[in-house]
């Protein structure tokens, strides 16, 4: 009888733990549901009002440039978190602009932007590295590369001045002065992206004139950019910004414009005696051929650059012309016969 009993009651023991694991289950699965509903809840009512929000500085009514911005003047507002841009100013940062000036006008409501103030303290010379300097220069409509030079670009200067070697002061050289120049102005704009504000009048949208660029150079440089400033015109050239590249140049003046100038090698004089007659043909392959043919009437007299001195008149006898030349232009290559 015992036994029997042992039996009965371990049996309902188990039954009863597993109906205890049972309800312990459902319990812990009813709260899951809970939390899952109310987070999609949450979620949903998230998304609704725009997503999450962030914490901008606005102005409370319009404010003129040059005015000081105060905290009285300004409040927080919540723009969707996605809106907010690096360059926006907020509640956690403003104590850094607080009492600078805007440097242009801005609109209630909208946000302020670090582009719109100067921050304290600084000036135009805490933009320069330690050990730079900057200088700057006069440019023109050309050589500012029609006003479309930009802060933080780089540019090559070239030095055109007087032919030093021609005693006549009659030819010009240019030279390489300069490469990799950064620029950190143009005019009074120093960043890049106050080169696309308000229009000035007379002027399209999204461009600002400016008469000057200003360079970042060491004070070595900064010597030899015044220095060239008297001795002739400078030429700014745009550089793609990751060329790092150093250009080899040769001395190219007004005698070899037309020449292909070797660094090493000096550049002869150009041959003014002859002209080449490009003739073109199916014969010979490529598009065409280049005859040398002394002209009469066009040789250079004695004394002229290149020629030398005991020179005498260009001969009559031609270069023997190639056989794929067109019948119909063999009249005009052949030598003129001196009148007896």
């Amino acid at each position: 009888m015992a036994l029997r009993l042992d039996r009965i009651n371990r049996t309902w023991l188990m039954l009863f733990v597993a109906i205890i694991m049972a309800l312990a289950a459902a319990w812990l699965t009813k709260q899951y549901l809970d939390v899952r509903e109310k987070r999609i809840q949450e979620e949903l009512a998230s998304k609704a009002k725009g997503g999450p929000s962030a914490k901008v500085v606005v102005p409370r009514k319009n404010l003129p440039g040059g005015s000081a911005i105060t905290s009285d003047m300004v409040a927080g507002r919540s723009i969707p978190a996605d809106l907010v841009s690096p360059d926006m100013i907020t509640p956690d940062n403003f104590d850094k602009y607080d009492g600078a000036k805007l440097i242009r006008n801005v609109e209630r409501g909208l946000p302020l932007r670090t582009s719109d103030v100067e921050e304290k303290g600084r000036d135009f010379s805490s933009l320069i590295e330690t050990g730079s300097r900057a200088i700057t220069i006069d440019i023109d409509e050309l050589n500012s590369i029609a006003q479309m030079v930009r802060p933080g670009n780089l540019v090559d200067l070239f030095l055109i001045m007087p032919d030093l070697s021609d005693l006549s002061g009659n030819n010009q050289q240019i030279t390489l002065l300069m490469q990799r120049v950064k620029v950190i102005a143009t005019g009074q704009t120093v960043r890049k992206a106050d080169a696309f504000t308000a229009p000035q009048p007379g002027v399209p949208q999204g461009v600002i004139r400016y008469s000057n660029l200003t360079f970042e150079v060491s004070p070595d440089q900064a010597a030899r950019i015044a220095l060239a400033q008297q001795l002739g015109r400078i030429r700014a050239v745009l550089r793609k910004e990751p060329d790092e590249e150093i250009v080899k140049l040769g001395k190219i003046n007004t005698k070899n414009l037309l020449k292909k100038v070797s660094v090493l090698d000096t550049p002869e004089e150009v041959d003014g005696g002859a002209v080449q007659y490009i003739i073109g043909g199916k014969g010979g392959g490529g598009v065409g051929n280049t005859i040398s043919v002394n002209v009469p009437g066009m040789a250079l007299p004695p004394g002229v650059p290149g020629v030398p001195a005991t020179a005498a008149p260009a001969a009559a006898a031609a270069p023997a012309l190639p056989s794929n030349i067109p019948a119909a232009a063999l009249p005009y290559l052949q030598p003129q016969t001196a009148q007896k």
